[in-house]
Order: C-alpha cells, then sequence, then structure tokens
C-alpha cells in the first residue's frame, strides 16, 4: 500500500509514522505488510533528519508537495495540516482558512484524477462550535454565532468548511477524522496544551493554576489513533465523518490527582476566575458517537491510563 502523508512535520504525523514502522509486518497489528509512506511537507530536509535520527529508511521517502502528482499513484492520502498547538492557531489568525483550504484543495485535485484514492482529512471537535454544554453525539447540531464570530471560532469554522466541501464529493472515499484531544509522549512540553502545562508544573516543580471548572477530556493516543484510521483504509468506499474515542474519557481533578499521586504535580484553584484557552472554553469536549466502531475500530485505553504511561515516558527522557 502506498500511503501520502501532507503535514509531515506535525507531531501527530510523525507519532503516525513511527507508529506504522515499528509494527509493519506485526502479525495483529493493522498493517501486516510493508508500507510505502511519502512525506510531504514544505521542509523535506527537515523530515529526512526526523526519519534518521529513529532510524527509518526502507519504504519512507521525504517530498515536496510540488512532487506529489509526479509520485506513483497513492492508494491513501492523510492530510495532518493543522495548526495543533493553541499558541500556533493564534499566530496563524485569519490564516488559518487559507492554511486549511490550500492543502484540502490540494488532495482534493489529486482525488479527482484518482477516484480510486482513499482521502482522510484530521478534523477536529472544534466542529461543532460552542455545542458543549453536553458531550456531543451522533445528533448533535453544529452551533455557532454566525453574528459574534470572535477569534476563538475560526479553527472549528475551519475545519467545519472542509467537512462541508467533502460531503459535497459524496462520490468520492473521503473520511474526516474528529480528533478531541490528542496525547503522547512526542507532544512538546513547551507547547500551551494543558496536559504540556501540567507536566511543566511537574519537571520545574511549579504550581500549576487551574479554574474550578470540572472539565472533562477525552484522550486518543499513537496506536490507537493509528488502528483507527487503518479501520477506515481498509472498509469500502464511504465519504463521512467519524469521532475519535477511548475507553472513557477523564475528569480534569481526578487527572490532576493522579498527577499529584503519580508524580507529585502541585496545583491550586482559582475560585474567581476562568481560564479562557484559545479555541474557547469547552466544559464537556467529547463524544459519544461510537460509529467509528462498525468499521472495526475497538478502543484499547482509557484517557487516564494513556496520559499517566505518556507522562511516564516524558519524565524518563
Amino acid at each position: 500500500m502506498r500511503i501520502a502523508i501532507l503535514g509531515a512535520t506535525s507531531v501527530i504525523a510523525k507519532d503516525f509514522i513511527l507508529t506504522t514502522a515499528s509494527n509493519s509486518g506485526r502479525v495483529g497489528f493493522v498493517t501486516e505488510f510493508p508500507l510505502e509512506v511519502y512525506l510531504f511537507s514544505r521542509r523535506p530536509v527537515e523530515t529526512e533528519q526526523f526519519l534518521a535520527s529513529y532510524g527509518v529508511s526502507k519504504g519512507h521517502f521525504a517530498a515536496d508537495y510540488c512532487d506529489l502528482f509526479d509520485c506513483p499513484p497513492f492508494d491513501v492520502i492523510l492530510n495532518f495540516v493543522g495548526a495543533g498547538d493553541p499558541a500556533r492557531v493564534n499566530d496563524l489568525g485569519p490564516a488559518i482558512f487559507e492554511v486549511t483550504q490550500h492543502y484540502d484543495d490540494l488532495a482534493l485535485r489529486y482525488l479527482k484524477k484518482n477516484p480510486t484514492c482513499r482521502y482522510i482529512f484530521m478534523s477536529s471537535g472544534a466542529v461543532y462550535g460552542d455545542s458543549f454544554d453536553l458531550p456531543v453525539s451522533e445528533n448533535s447540531i453544529s452551533r455557532f454565532p454566525v453574528n459574534e464570530l470572535i477569534p476563538q471560532y475560526r479553527y472549528g469554522l475551519a475545519k467545519f468548511h472542509a467537512e462541508c466541501r467533502h460531503r459535497s464529493f459524496a462520490d468520492l472515499p473521503i473520511f474526516d477524522v474528529r480528533i478531541f484531544n490528542y496525547f503522547s509522549a512526542s507532544v512538546p512540553i513547551d507547547s500551551q496544551f494543558f496536559l504540556s502545562t501540567a507536566v511543566r508544573a511537574i519537571i520545574d516543580r511549579t504550581c500549576l493554576e487551574v479554574d474550578h471548572y470540572n472539565i472533562v477530556r477525552d484522550y486518543i493516543g499513537p496506536v490507537d489513533f493509528c488502528r483507527l484510521l487503518f479501520c477506515l483504509i481498509y472498509s469500502g468506499k464511504q465519504n463521512g465523518a467519524f469521532d475519535c474515542v477511548s475507553l472513557s474519557p477523564v475528569y480534569k481533578f481526578d487527572l490532576l490527582e493522579e498527577l499529584r499521586q503519580a508524580f507529585g504535580l502541585s496545583y491550586s484553584v482559582l475560585v474567581t476566575s476562568r481560564i479562557e484557552p484559545p479555541t474557547g472554553f469547552k466544559l464537556n469536549y467529547f463524544s459519544t458517537d461510537r460509529r467509528i466502531e462498525k468499521f472495526g475500530f475497538s478502543s484499547t485505553t482509557t484517557s487516564l491510563d494513556l496520559i499517566r504511561s505518556g507522562v511516564e515516558e516524558i519524565l524518563a527522557k
């Protein structure tokens, strides 16, 4: 199978590359045969250095986007291009619309010339807008305040716009995978993700300040995410969107207590204010929509177990 990865320098794309490379050929894993993977980015030299640093060479090729149509035909395109870190979302500002559409257009042009190729777009739970008083479900409705589209909605709207385009091409095999929260030992601890700030507090032995809202989050990690993608790759010709899910989500204060007991995290609760993330406050940022399981996917870990093992690995480095 020949795979094209757009946005190969992103953390989640690198995790996917390393997970498939280390498990390819292993009985019982989703890739029990060799893969040919082309890693497209604006910095191919950086991609080559990444592959060399992990000893990944066989079947992996760093490439520039301008070479996409000159390569041997692909069976799958995985589009990992995106802001990721909340700080990066702020830095991009309105340009997030242009960046998202540019690389989506590139993939769609390829599909129109090669209609048997599958396209998987990394979307986000943010496409639901501000509908997180309760967790979202298969019947949830996306909700944006159309007369007050403040910057915190840009990321979700960019992904939502891409999903709308994809549904309009109903005859093409396009999947949108909505990632709510992702964690691995590869996530930079200097980023603005909540877990990154918690890990920094553990390492620096400082006190993490949190607000009193007991938010709920659901995290998926590299192995389950890789398995989820291949369940879609091996499915029949489909067109639709699917939410990432773990065995169970985690409450913020359950997570903080686990980090305190296991790793010595110190934290204090601000009772008079709310910490506002760059993409807006979300009380229950997770999904109960498990339609992905119809394609053979089943979660192997809870959010809390994933985080515990990931933090252990980070601290061991």
